[in-house]
Parts: structure tokens; C-alpha cells; sequence
């Protein structure tokens, strides 16, 4: 427990979810995404509720904050860290430094427990003040062009939705396509994390010869930006592609390190960068460190994230 005069912060318990529910939806516009992400963590096997963090006054919760342990890739090691988010506090308490007091005690929880690094997406006039720093990763596409002699390929794999006893295969893909993706979210290692629980948003598998190649995700509101394409090898990449443009533009969330990237450049243009909203904070010594280093002097390549399912509310 952590306290200021006038707020304390505590590890959330059962009792407080419809609370904790009520900040994020009055914090964050009366949506109910931010809310929605809390409680879908909680169903992961790692949750952990020591990093689910209320700030209390009076007998009234006022702020939340969640952190969620997760394994990141790091210059080709696995590494758990830590992905920070949402922060939400009652629109009457905001700049009375209830966000300040639940940040200081988050990052020095995790600190004390182990974990080397934090990552976020936010504000970039904010966490700073916190010691986080902008441009340690950023976003990645490859835009494959129209008309691109993909559409030959067609019909060379079959979709169908994702399903029960899929996990090995999808896990191998993972690792194929994206273990040299620095802070490349390794997946849980259950179902959930191979589906989403938003509707709009269509999880499949690609079979050829009845053995699983390759898995993707996409949202029926955006058909021509995949928000995760993984493949066995380059013919995979070719047909699953092939399958998802069918001759009409397509965005592939890939990086240059991507397993499919070596194969699909020649079908499309790159957009890579670093931006200043993609934040973190090295709590201990470890390899994400060195990572930062060779970044900043050019010598590496800007990590991305793809998000987990979890934040496709």
C-alpha cells in the first residue's frame, strides 16, 4: 500500500471492479473500450493483481491503473516486462496528481518485483515526467500494391476460423514470423490469445495440404489493414496475401525483420518509424537497454508492437 495525505493506493480487490469500471468509462468519455481492457486481462492466466492498482479517498475510488506482464522480445531474447495501460482517473480529481501518485507507485511495484521494463502508448507531454521516453518503438506496414502479381496464387490455401487444439501450430507461426521483431509480444500460450472479443474483427487459419501455414487477423471495418499476418514460409506469405488483397491494395502489419518480409517487399513500399507516443521506462539492467543504445545511434531498427487481442474492443 502506498499513501499521500490524500489518496492511497492499493492493490484492487473483487469489490472494486464495478468502481474501477466507472472511472474508465467517466475518464475516458463515457466509453467502454478502456473498461472492457481491464476486464478481459483479468481472464489471462498471468494476470497479475498486485499490478491492478486503485487510488482511494474518502472510501471512493478516483483512479486506476493496470499493468499487464507480458513477454516481449528483445534482440532475440524473451523477456518479461510489462505493457502499462489504461490510466484512468475521475474527470473532478484530474491535475490534483492522482495520476502522478498511481504511476510513481506502479513503476516502483514493478520495480521491486522483478520486472526490467515498461512499455505504453500515450501522451507524450505526460508520461515523460515519469522518466519514460518517446521513439523506443513505433509502427511498421507494408503496403502491398494493386494489381501486384499476388493474385496468381489465389486459391493455394484454405481459411477457416481459428479453433481449439490450434495453439502449437499458431505458436510455431509466431515464432517464424515475428521472434525477430524487437518488442514483439510473444503470445499467451492459450486460446484466447489466438482470438478476439470483438465481433467485427475475423481470426483465421490458412491450411495447404491440411497442415496450418499461416493465421491472420482482420477487422471487417478496415478488409485492407491486417492487423497480424504470420506465415510458415514464402510461399505462405505469398498465398495468404494473395488470398487477403485478391488484387486490391493491402496494409501487412509486417516489419523488415519479419519472417514474410524478405519475400513481399518486392510486391510493395515500406512505412517504418519511431514515434514519440510509443514510450517506455527501464526499470532494471537488462537487454532492453542495449536495444535502446543501438537504436538511438541508427545501428538498429525501431522495434513495434502488435497489441493483444485484448485491445481490439
Amino acid at each position: 500500500m502506498f499513501s499521500t495525505s490524500a489518496v492511497t493506493v492499493r492493490q484492487e480487490s473483487i469489490n472494486d471492479y464495478l468502481a474501477i469500471a466507472d472511472v474508465h468509462y467517466h475518464a475516458f468519455e463515457n466509453r467502454q473500450a478502456e473498461a472492457k481492457i481491464v476486464a478481459l486481462h483479468r481472464q489471462r492466466y498471468c494476470f497479475e493483481p498486485k499490478l491492478s492498482l486503485v487510488a482511494e479517498t474518502g472510501g471512493r475510488i478516483v483512479g486506476h491503473v493496470l499493468y499487464s506482464p507480458r513477454t516481449l522480445r528483445v534482440m532475440g531474447q524473451d523477456i518479461g516486462a510489462l505493457i502499462l495501460g489504461p490510466l484512468g482517473v475521475l474527470p473532478e480529481w484530474q491535475g490534483r496528481g492522482v495520476g502522478s501518485v498511481l504511476m510513481r507507485a506502479g513503476d516502483d511495484l514493478a520495480r521491486t518485483l522483478g520486472y526490467p521494463f515498461v512499455v505504453l502508448l500515450g501522451h507524450d507531454t505526460y508520461y515523460p515526467r515519469f522518466g519514460y521516453v518517446g521513439n523506443a518503438f513505433g509502427f511498421s506496414t507494408l503496403t502491398l500494391r494493386a494489381g501486384a502479381a499476388l493474385h496468381l496464387f489465389e486459391g493455394a490455401v484454405e481459411a477457416r476460423p481459428v479453433q481449439a487444439g490450434d495453439e502449437p501450430a499458431l505458436m510455431a507461426l509466431w515464432r517464424i514470423e515475428e521472434a525477430g521483431v524487437d518488442l514483439s509480444v510473444v503470445p499467451d500460450d492459450d486460446l484466447s490469445a489466438w482470438l478476439s472479443p470483438n465481433p467485427r474483427i475475423t481470426c483465421s487459419v490458412y491450411l495447404r495440404d491440411g497442415k496450418i501455414v499461416g493465421y491472420t487477423r482482420v477487422s471487417a471495418d478496415e478488409p485492407g489493414q491486417v492487423r497480424m499476418f504470420l506465415a510458415r514460409d514464402v510461399n505462405a506469405s505469398v498465398e495468404i496475401a494473395a488470398a487477403l488483397g485478391q488484387g486490391r491494395s493491402l496494409a501487412l502489419p509486417l516489419h523488415p525483420r519479419s519472417g514474410s518480409a524478405r519475400v513481399l517487399s518486392e510486391y510493395g513500399d515500406w512505412s517504418y518509424r519511431a514515434d514519440p507516443h510509443c514510450m517506455a521506462r527501464a526499470l532494471t539492467p537488462s537487454m532492453f537497454d542495449s536495444y535502446m543504445a543501438l537504436m538511438r545511434r541508427g545501428q538498429r531498427i525501431p522495434g513495434r508492437i502488435l497489441w493483444p487481442a485484448e485491445f481490439d474492443v
